[in-house]
This record gives structure tokens, C-alpha cells and sequence, in this order.
């Protein structure tokens, strides 16, 4: 947390950028988070500083890293496949989109399991929710080890692309 409000701090509070917005988001909802979780942990003080350990620390560093990419990524296309006009730009901005949309539906079925949690006894709601949090973060783990592009769920859509729209026919 720390380092994101450290982050939002070095701007001039002007950028419109995804970026500054998601981490100017970011360090407004942890103080909103950290109220819910300090209510409804209060009496699992381990159990809080995980899920605040998770949250503000792995899941925040995992949206700024996929967000970095996503830059990164349409940048470098740019340059790669010598894009100029304004419909090519669309075009590879689409494709990021669509490989951002993936990650996040990837993540959502790993975080399935909790859908209900809320309507199971307490203790039960929070190891349900507790679990599927870690299975999330070993898929956000998986995205990174594979540097996004090249994991399973998102290589092949990068290939197709580079083929159906850079090869010649």
C-alpha cells in the first residue's frame, strides 16, 4: 500500500492515464477494504493480515504488473508490425483488450468456488472465500511466471492474431 500511495503521490494529480486512474482507484478502495475486512475478520487477526497481505499487496502488484504489460505489449506490437494508421492502432488495441479480458476471466473461474460464500456460516463463508483467494493468487503467480503473453490462455490469441492479420495470403 505504501508503495502504491507513494506512486499515486508522484503525479500532479492530473493524469487521465489507465494507469494513475487504477492506482488512484486502488489506494481510494483500500481504505474502504480495509474496513471490511478488519469488521468482518475481527476476530481472526491471521486470517486479516492475509486477506490485507492478498489484497493490498498481491493483487494490487498483479493489476499494476498486467497493466504495465498491457502497455508494454501494445507498444511493442506497434514498432514490431509497423503500425501507422489509426485502424491498425485499433485493431492491436482490441487485441490487448481481448488478452486483458482473458486474464480476468481466467482469474473469475478460480474465484468461482466463493460465488456463495456470503450465504454459508461465517467461519465457513470465510475458508471457502479464503480458498478460492489462493487459488486466484497460484493463477496470478502462473500469468507472471509466463510473463502474460506466453501463458496457455493467452498465447494462442496472440498467435492467431499475428497470423490472420500479418501474414500474407
Amino acid at each position: 500500500q505504501d508503495q502504491l500511495l507513494r506512486h499515486v503521490q508522484q503525479g500532479d494529480g492530473s493524469s487521465t492515464g489507465v494507469y494513475d486512474v487504477t492506482l488512484k482507484g486502488l489506494a481510494q478502495l483500500h481504505t474502504v477494504e480495509t474496513i471490511r475486512i478488519t469488521d468482518d475478520l475481527r476476530d481472526f487477526p491471521e486470517l486479516r493480515r492475509l486477506a490485507a497481505l492478498f489484497m493490498f499487496e498481491y493483487s494490487n502488484n498483479f493489476l499494476i504488473d498486467l497493466l504495465r504489460w498491457v502497455d508494454t505489449n501494445y507498444s511493442n506490437m506497434l514498432v514490431n508490425m509497423a503500425v501507422t494508421n489509426k485502424d491498425e492502432k485499433a485493431t492491436c488495441w482490441k487485441l490487448q483488450l481481448v488478452m486483458f479480458r482473458t486474464v480476468w476471466e481466467v482469474l473469475w473461474e478460480q474465484r468461482l468456488t466463493a460465488k456463495h460464500a456470503y450465504s454459508l456460516k461465517p467461519f465457513r463463508g470465510l475458508v471457502t472465500s479464503f480458498h478460492a483467494s489462493l487459488k486466484t493468487h497460484v493463477v496470478m503467480g502462473e500469468f507472471r511466471k509466463h510473463m502474460f503473453s506466453e501463458h496457455p490462455s493467452i498465447f494462442p490469441k496472440l498467435m492467431t492474431f499475428v497470423f490472420e492479420s500479418h501474414t500474407p495470403r
